[in-house]
């Protein structure tokens, strides 16, 4: 049986497939696991623009891989990126995007365990980890450099 029955950047970059993929994570946890968030949160983009923001984010993805804009790194973090800044889901979000990056790494041909988001950086020191993801983002914002944040992502 295929572990990973998404095999192409179009079968992950759709919005379907990115809501399965949000059901399946957390569906035993919440029933509106997939569902779009529909208020006003302290985080995000307005509800109403989310399915537009959303469009657009997954096909300048696909554009950044058919043109190779950027590393496959880089198209992922960015992607990751951008699903947090939309924060498509009443919760979940960072985990959601974490692995539908690290699902697109996979595709791209990057390997099952490219991104491991600190995870190989050692044990223990996950506040100090929270705090230069937490700037990594923030200087990606500032300046476009998602160097820092790929650092984390493959750490």
């Amino acid at each position: 049986m295929n572990e990973h029955p998404i095999d192409a950047p179009t079968d992950l970059l759709n919005q379907s497939a990115m809501r399965d993929l949000h059901r399946r994570m957390f569906g035993r946890v919440w029933t509106w696991a997939g569902h779009v968030r529909q208020r006003e949160t302290n985080m995000g983009i307005d509800p109403s623009k989310i399915i537009h923001e959303w469009e657009i984010l997954l096909r300048n993805t696909q554009f950044q891989i058919e043109n190779e804009t950027y590393s496959p790194e880089e198209i992922c973090v960015r992607l990751h990126r951008r699903m947090l800044e939309i924060h498509c889901f009443p919760n979940g979000n960072g985990r959601h995007a974490r692995l539908a990056a690290s699902e697109l790494g996979r595709i791209l041909g990057l390997g099952t365990d490219a991104f491991t988001w600190g995870q190989r950086s050692g044990e223990g020191r996950e506040e100090e980890l929270r705090r230069q993801y937490l700037d990594a983002l923030k200087h990606a914002d500032a300046t476009d450099d998602y160097g820092p944040l790929i650092a984390i992502a493959t750490s």
